[in-house]
Parts: C-alpha cells; sequence; structure tokens
C-alpha cells in the first residue's frame, strides 16, 4: 500500500484510501472468526472453506457457538460431524456422531468435510476410523439451516439424506462411505 501511495497520484488515492477503508470494515465485520476470513471478491467466510480447508480455516473453533444454538433452538441432540480433537461433549454437546445413523433432526458439519476431506471423527473415549462424506458436492447444493462461526453447517435431517440419496443415483446404486 505504501509503494502504491507514492507511485499513484490524482484520482487513484481516494481509491486507494476507499479500498483501505473496505477492508477495514470487511475485517472488522468478522471478528470474533478472523481464522475464517476470506476477502468478499472471493465469496467473503462462508465460501472460504471452498479455497483452502484444513485447519488453516477450520479447526473446530465453532463448538461453543454451536452449543449456543442449540440452546437457543431447544435441540437437545445432535448429529455431528465433526473436525477437531477434542470431544464435543466437554462443551456440553449431546451428539450422534453420523457414523451412527441419523436419529436426530439436525445434523451439523465442520467445513472440512463439507469440502470433501476424510478424517477421523473425536469420541468421548476414543476416534472412529478415517470418514468421508462422497456426497459433500450434493450437500453443498443444499440450503442450511444456519451456519455457525463460518464452520459447522447445519443442516435438516432430511436434506443430509436427500444429499446422500442423490449421490447414489448419480454414481449408479454406489454407496457412500457415510449414508444415512
Amino acid at each position: 500500500v505504501a509503494s502504491l501511495w507514492h507511485r499513484w497520484s490524482g484520482w487513484r488515492k481516494p481509491l486507494l484510501i476507499c479500498s483501505l477503508l473496505l477492508l477495514g470494515i470487511e475485517s472488522v465485520a468478522t471478528a470474533p472468526h478472523y481464522l475464517t476470513f476470506f476477502n468478499a471478491t472471493v465469496g467473503g467466510s462462508r465460501r472460504g472453506y471452498r479455497i483452502i480447508n484444513d485447519s488453516n480455516f477450520d479447526w473446530g473453533q465453532g463448538l461453543l457457538e454451536l452449543k449456543q444454538w442449540m440452546v437457543n433452538q431447544r435441540v437437545d441432540r445432535i448429529s455431528l460431524c465433526y473436525f477437531g480433537s477434542v470431544d464435543p461433549g466437554v462443551y456440553g454437546i449431546l451428539y450422534v456422531p453420523v457414523t451412527d445413523g441419523l436419529a436426530e433432526p439436525y445434523v451439523a458439519v465442520s467445513s472440512y468435510f463439507l469440502s470433501g476431506l476424510s478424517h477421523r471423527l473425536p469420541l468421548a473415549e476414543s476416534r472412529t476410523n478415517t470418514i468421508r462424506l462422497a456426497f459433500h458436492r450434493e450437500l453443498q447444493a443444499k440450503q442450511p439451516v444456519t451456519i455457525v462461526a463460518d464452520t459447522i453447517y447445519v443442516f435438516r435431517r432430511e436434506d443430509f439424506a436427500a444429499a446422500s440419496t442423490e449421490f447414489i443415483a448419480k454414481n449408479h446404486g454406489k454407496r457412500p462411505e457415510v449414508s444415512p
């Protein structure tokens, strides 16, 4: 910016000032989710996971906000496909791993899995086998109920199941690794 400031003159300097102000506003608007910040020109924080993921974007930082959403919505338990190393029960989240089926009305999916990456789900006393949501593209097309902390997408159980069904239909009956 300093280099441009010295090289630019006339009408370009106000453009530079406006750009800096917009970047500042955009950065402040991201608070407190700075890890997930992506500029609006690439789709913002809600689409950043499609550009880069893993621990660069999602490391499970949304669990406290997921718990708060559950309290606000009066959701007692949730099906969960979460990327991180801490058992969500530590935060008071009652959950069923998606590997155990879809018994709950909502399914929370970390953006990590929504990107098609594979990992083992943390459990209270162990971890699951490595899983991957083979139907992540179909799930991306579904409208989430909410997005918590820019990293945890909450879907209705029916939409999660429909994404799996669509994957099976597109792949001539091939079952995804995780299916309802």
